[in-house]
């Protein structure tokens, strides 16, 4: 008796959104490295010292999000060659949001920031058209970088290495506080005051951007 091959994605989609149990396994464990891949290729990009956790953390993300709401995500695929492209793209768009909400990073947007074999993840790849606020440009890497060496120019010494303390040296609030000499609660409302200038000095830079 022959062995049945792997299915094709299409067939996956078929016997996942029908409930049966070998299609989401069989998703899970064909997509998992091209998940983790791309966290990785993120996570490098912005030099953030990320872990297995993180990956990790990443991959249960976008597995959840696939299947949140009854398999919504993969319902709106327009056709079954979608799923890889839309899985990168889903996967890039949480690494960078963990990569905000655990590590602080400034990081631009999807669309101008995922690269994966020299192939640039744009929302045109997702399962739906990109929208006229996701058409819209967006900042580089270099402009940001621009705009932050601009912006520490401008800063008094005393907020310059509060912030270097804390997002180059990766040192605690506490530690700032007893290195500085002030109390912990100045330490973040400095981080704080200046994350918020800086924000809006990002969003007065590209409004059409969504900073």
């Amino acid at each position: 008796m022959a062995t049945k091959g792997p299915m094709s994605d299409a067939e996956l989609i078929k016997a996942v959104l029908a409930h049966r149990a070998e299609g989401w396994t069989e998703l899970v464990a064909r997509y998992a490295p091209v998940v983790r891949a791309v966290a990785r290729t993120v996570f490098d990009r912005y030099r953030e010292p990320a872990g297995a956790a993180d990956l990790d953390a990443v991959a249960v993300e976008a597995f959840g999000r696939l299947c949140g709401y009854d398999f919504q995500w993969l319902r709106s695929l327009e056709k079954p060659d979608l799923l890889a492209p839309s899985l990168r793209a889903l996967t890039a768009w949480r690494a960078l949001g963990l990569l905000r909400a655990k590590y602080h990073t400034f990081t631009c947007s999807l669309e101008a920031e995922v690269k994966l074999s020299g192939r640039q993840v744009a929302s045109a790849m997702l399962a739906r058209p990109p929208s006229a606020r996701e058409r819209a440009p967006h900042l580089t890497r270099e402009d940001v970088d621009r705009l932050a060496a601009d912006f520490m120019e401008g800063l008094g010494e005393r907020q310059k290495r509060v912030l270097a303390f804390r997002y180059h040296d990766r040192k605690k609030y506490r530690e700032i506080s007893t290195v500085e000499g002030i109390p912990l609660a100045s330490v973040g409302q400095i981080l704080r005051h200046e994350r918020d200038k800086f924000g809006a000095k990002l969003a007065e830079a590209a409004p059409e951007a969504g900073l």
